[in-house]
């Protein structure tokens, strides 16, 4: 694999790692592109193969606002740790509906 391919690689892995940040702090990807000083959308078409490219401006911009260090979003899963999150979520909200469900029928 060349240079053009990993650098390729790692800028798809940093895109990923912010739009799961901040889905896991459900926080307005809009709001976080603006803050950060791009345009609305970019990680959007980075994640699905656009040709934007992430500068060392845009790394230390996306890092300041999402509280962490540089080397997280280039090295950490995020998505693995999204993943878990979502599940939790979803098996509580099962959780809850079947209670639900149960009060329904005991009724």
């Amino acid at each position: 694999m060349g240079s053009v391919e990993k650098a390729e690689l790692l800028t798809k892995r940093v895109a990923e790692n912010i739009r799961c940040i901040v889905a896991m702090r459900k926080l307005n990807m809009g709001d976080v592109e603006r803050t950060a000083g791009v345009s609305q959308g970019y990680i959007s078409r980075k994640c699905h193969g656009g040709n934007e490219k992430i500068t060392i401006h845009m790394l230390v911009s996306f890092a300041d606002v999402l509280g962490i260090k540089i080397n997280d979003l280039l090295e950490k899963d995020y998505a693995s740790e999204f993943r878990r999150v979502r599940i939790a979520e979803l098996e509580e909200e099962l959780r809850i509906l079947r209670e639900l469900e149960g009060e329904k029928i005991a009724v």
